[in-house]
């Protein structure tokens, strides 16, 4: 996983200069997110791994999936990528582009986890705190997983904070092992 990161940054980077130099942050980020999601599709996973596929044939077949949700720079950026056997790491590059917009726009992108449905006042509660503790804007999602069993894990770029039964458990575990 390292080395995809590592790999794709470089695209992720230069993707978000273009976008920041002419004022198309949000476009870009829709552009990424789909051709991100096509590069996952199976079909074209397939096709993107095909090594005797001539790459002519991989852009205009990737092109032509992505049709109007792409502009001509974006096109340009398939081509770019597509040339250098860098379409499969677009999941990578959309999450990286993702980060350093976020960054710009001093907000913080995170993930709250819980065991079960939270009601209004608890995810209110839950923002006010993230929102304290990191000082910027804060973009929350918000969804569940029944193995917590209780609490929440929140996940911010490289930070997890958990606070779930279920952790707890794994801590207790592990302390008692040692």
């Amino acid at each position: 996983m390292t080395e995809r990161r590592t790999i794709a940054r470089p695209y992720a980077a230069a993707a978000f200069q273009v976008a920041r130099d002419n004022g198309h942050l949000d476009s870009w980020s829709e552009a990424l997110g789909f051709m991100a999601a096509v590069s996952r599709d199976k079909r074209m996973h397939a096709v993107l791994r095909d090594r005797t596929r001539p790459k002519s044939e991989i852009i205009q077949l990737f092109i032509e999936v992505c049709g109007s949700r792409i502009d001509e720079k974006n096109r340009n950026f398939i081509r770019i990528a597509a040339e250098n056997g860098r379409l499969p790491l677009l999941p990578e590059i959309y999450e990286m582009y993702e980060e350093l917009r976020a960054e710009h726009e001093r907000r913080v992108n995170a993930e709250v986890i819980s065991a079960f449905p939270l009601s209004a006042a608890h995810r209110n509660r839950i923002a006010t705190v993230m929102k304290a503790r990191f000082g910027k804007d804060l973009k929350l999602e918000w969804g569940t997983n029944p193995e917590l069993l209780g609490g929440i894990v929140v996940r911010a770029h490289d930070m997890v904070i958990d606070a779930s039964v279920n952790g707890w458990l794994t801590d207790m575990a592990n302390s008692l092992t040692q």
